[in-house]
């Protein structure tokens, strides 16, 4: 199993200080850097998305993934350096270990020396497969020390103060030199989201990011630019890119679609839509599948997964999705307005727009179809009703990927089926470890 070996402020005065690594570390090929601020490891960590590692003759590399996506499969192991006279940071040792598991849990950080013997063996059991990854995001493998998504839930939130001070550090990175791969302009970004055509597949990650900050930029002032893509990275980060349907792709388009239904309705209709109301929305359907682990809501609740449990078998990853969501964006919320940074046309009142956000995300559950259908109606006459269209709107907009045009829709069509591909290969797995444990 490979190893992203990164050290933090272990660099003094152009020497290495050695430290003993355990066995399981040190037995493996590892990818070794040094950092010298936690700037530079941030920003080191925010393209990884875009990189993975490769075993070469001469030693592990890592290299761009130019042509497809790759779920990351190896752990990130981060070695801090503890000592109080030669730490630099304007925050402490533990609120940056603490941060930097909130901000990057998803590259399955190890913070040295916190139980990596242990951990890294349960890595090694639980991440060589696709199918084992989704049985530990689900909470149905037997580990303990790694992140599971209702261990997420139950986790502590981040100290005000400690966070704003970490999301105050994010903002001064400059995202735009972290783009490496927007092969596009952004004139024809710009038209390709401005068409229902519109093909998510045409475009990378880095270029959907970008799409994604076109269509937010309007609600924001220009000096808030850099802060707005440093919230749309980490967003795109807590998306699981080797979903082969639920993904920062899917999120876009839905993104994407949502935005032409508001302009076409703010054009065309008599429905009162405020700037707030559009903001509010079209953050529910960036947001509205994050951490999705490629698994229904009916095999969660068939298997009693703990997610399941924990929210009653209603909504469930819905429900998940919300509170994910909420952790990301209240603080860039709270930076934005006491920064004086969103747009002066647009009055904000957070608890309304988290309304409509969490609203519009629970009805995304399609198990809500046929009730929501039953309102239709309701809109013909209740123009002042945001909160019923926003869910009609966003529902229409998840589904709407088989009303593109038929090349597009074949690929969403395929990969949705990919997607069901593997959670047939799961259920199949699982029925066969509950036959075992019943034959015990």
């Amino acid at each position: 199993m490979l190893n992203d070996l990164l050290y933090l402020n272990w660099l003094t005065h152009g020497d290495v200080s050695p430290l003993p690594f355990p066995q399981s570390i040190s037995a493996n090929a590892t990818h070794v850097l040094h950092f010298r601020s936690l700037v530079q490891l941030i920003e080191y960590l925010s393209v990884s998305i875009n990189y993975t590692l490769v075993r070469f003759s001469d030693g592990v590399q890592r290299i761009p993934l130019n042509t497809h996506e790759k779920e990351i499969d190896y752990a990130t192991i981060i070695v801090v350096n503890t000592n109080e006279d030669i730490w630099k940071e304007e925050i402490s040792i533990d609120t940056a270990v603490k941060l930097l598991k909130y901000r990057f849990s998803h590259l399955n950080i190890i913070i040295l020396p916190v139980d990596p013997e242990d951990k890294i063996r349960e890595m090694r059991e639980n991440f060589p497969t696709r199918l084992q990854r989704m049985k530990l995001w689900t909470g149905f493998s037997n580990a303990e020390l790694l992140d599971t998504m209702d261990g997420y839930v139950d986790s502590k939130a981040i100290k005000e103060e400690d966070l704003k001070l970490f999301t105050d550090l994010l903002s001064r990175i400059q995202y735009d030199k972290l783009l490496f791969h927007v092969n596009a302009d952004r004139e024809k970004l710009w038209e390709a989201l401005n068409k229902w055509d519109f093909d998510a597949f045409q475009f990378n990650l880095d270029e959907l990011l970008v799409i994604s900050f076109l269509i937010f930029e309007r609600f924001i002032k220009p000096e808030n630019s850099n802060n707005l893509k440093s919230f749309l990275f980490f967003v795109r980060d807590n998306y699981h890119i080797g979903n082969p349907f639920h993904n920062f792709r899917h999120a876009v388009d839905v993104l994407q679609a949502t935005n032409m239904f508001l302009n076409s309705l703010i054009k065309n209709s008599n429905y009162k839509i405020s700037k707030l109301d559009s903001f509010s929305l079209l953050l529910a359907s960036l947001g509205h599948d994050i951490g999705h682990p490629g698994i229904t809501n009916a095999f969660l609740i068939s298997n009693k997964s703990p997610l399941a449990v924990k929210f009653n078998n209603i909504s469930i990853l819905e429900n998940f999705h919300r509170f994910q969501f909420q952790r990301i964006l209240i603080p860039f919320l709270n930076q934005s307005m006491e920064n004086n940074l969103l747009s002066i046309e647009m009055e904000i009142d957070v608890p309304y727009l988290l309304d409509i956000v969490n609203y519009s995300i629970l009805a995304t559950d399609m198990a809500k179809h046929d009730e929501f259908v039953g309102e239709i109606e309701r809109l013909i006459t209740e123009f002042d009703n945001f909160k019923l269209l926003a869910c009609f709107l966003i529902k229409c907009a998840d589904i709407s990927n088989v009303c593109r045009t038929l090349n597009t829709s074949c690929k969403w069509g395929l990969s949705l089926g990919e997607e069901f591909k593997q959670i047939a290969l799961l259920e199949k797995f699982e029925k066969r470890n509950q036959t075992i444990r019943r034959n015990r």
